[in-house]
């Protein structure tokens, strides 16, 4: 074997090598669930971090099961969130080259409290309608006060 198709040899196992590197993919999946009812929680937001950066998102769907394909192998952080529950956050999550992870996700329900319902006293206008054309305006407590016509 001469020096020179060795170098050829050598090269093309690199590259080899290179490529099935870079082909070494990992996969995430889980399912959102509810705390209080174990309800799965279809279209919640589910969204990856690694080292703080946002790498991807996607949505549950109808049976609250999310799905990454073709991540890189890491250690990456998960936020969930959907409208009325607490954000949800799971760090840590390690993917493997070639390994389907599994992680499901719980949501807590938010307890959102306010000052109260806010009233506005007023009083509706009813109009006569034996006298349409006077313009007279009759309100409520009027029209009990009227003494009813048969």
């Amino acid at each position: 074997m001469s020096k020179a198709s060795l170098y050829n040899y050598l090269f093309i196992l690199s590259l080899f090598f290179c490529a099935l590197k870079l082909s070494a993919q990992a996969s995430l999946t889980g399912t959102v669930k509810d705390k209080g009812s174990e309800e799965t929680v279809p279209f919640a937001d589910v969204i990856l971090y690694h080292n703080e950066v946002l790498i991807t998102g996607t949505q549950t769907d109808f049976d609250g099961q999310y799905s990454f394909e073709n991540l890189m192998p890491g250690t990456y952080d998960m936020e969930v969130r959907f409208l009325g529950y607490k954000t949800g956050q799971i760090s840590g999550v390690t993917l493997i080259n070639d390994i389907r992870v599994v992680q499901d996700a719980i949501l807590v329900e938010e307890i959102v409290t306010c000052c109260g319902p806010i009233c506005y006293l007023y009083k509706i206008p009813l109009i006569d309608f034996d006298d349409l054309f006077s313009g007279k305006i009759y309100y409520s407590d009027e029209i009990k006060r009227m003494a009813i016509s048969k």
